[in-house]
């Protein structure tokens, strides 16, 4: 016998009522009169009471992982136990045991949310829920800077097409002129509404501000100028590089340089 049926077969030898040959004994008696051995009721809860226990065990060999070696190790080792749990319970017991769908979803159920609940309650749920929490704000804030971003960019398309198109200005000229007229959009609707929670005052939020739109004027104008370069079109070159450049500088910075929540 190897290491797997052995603790495969731990609870048909812990069988109350006789042991594993009356466990074996009850399994033909079911699949005779029902043809499947767990739609004996009584088969079935000892065999769902067993996964609850083997998930109290579970959660015991975790808190001692953790105490004697690492939080990180127990963890590592809990999520590789579910992924083995999921490999057992989906594939090994249906192919080679003849194990139903409904039984396998029933096993995964009753040993893996007692597990994970009973292991996030002793993480402190509190601190994961506040975590998500900061990650929903961020989320949120990111979302109203890129609705500050697109009012500011079509301003900043709007002043480049009149000044590409219909003015003839140089590439360069309408691109300042085009994200000059941006920025003074996006500080507006930033300062008053996106980034509204910031603890700084206006005169301390304009210098950073001014800090921050010059990098981005360099950034944009260099990018535009060298995707145009290269045989892009200006539009399409103005808005990759408006992308980049509001996603990896402006917004990073306009969040917890310039405008950072109280």
């Amino acid at each position: 016998m190897n290491i797997y049926e052995f603790f495969n077969t731990i609870a048909d030898k812990l069988y109350p009522f006789g042991g594993q040959i009356a466990y074996d004994a009850r399994i033909i008696e079911c699949r005779i009169n029902y043809g499947y051995e767990f739609y004996c009721k009584d088969l079935f809860y000892y065999r769902e009471i067993s996964h609850l226990l083997g998930a109290i065990l579970a959660f015991g060999i975790y808190l001692l992982i953790k105490k004697y070696v690492s939080k990180r190790s127990a963890v590592i080792s809990i999520i590789c136990f579910t992924f083995y749990l999921l490999f057992q319970e989906l594939y090994l017991h249906p192919n080679f045991g003849g194990q139903l769908l409904f039984k396998s979803l029933t096993d995964l159920a009753v040993f893996l949310i007692p597990l994970w609940f009973s292991i996030f309650y002793e993480i402190k749920i509190k601190k994961v829920i506040s975590h998500f929490v900061r990650l929903h704000k961020l989320f949120v804030s990111f979302l109203k800077s890129d609705v500050a971003s697109l009012c500011g960019g079509l301003i900043d398309f709007s002043v480049l097409t009149l000044a590409v198109l219909v003015l003839k200005l140089p590439v360069e000229i309408s691109i300042i002129a085009g994200v000059s007229m941006g920025g003074i959009t996006y500080f507006t609707i930033a300062n008053f509404w996106a980034f509204k929670d910031t603890k700084r005052s206006l005169g301390a939020e304009s210098w950073r501000f001014l800090i921050i739109w010059f990098a981005s004027l360099v950034f944009n104008t260099l990018g535009t100028t060298l995707l145009y370069s290269l045989g892009l079109n200006i539009l399409i070159s103005r808005i990759l590089t408006s992308l980049l450049v509001s996603l990896f500088w402006n917004f990073p910075l306009n969040r917890f340089w310039v405008f950072p929540p109280k």
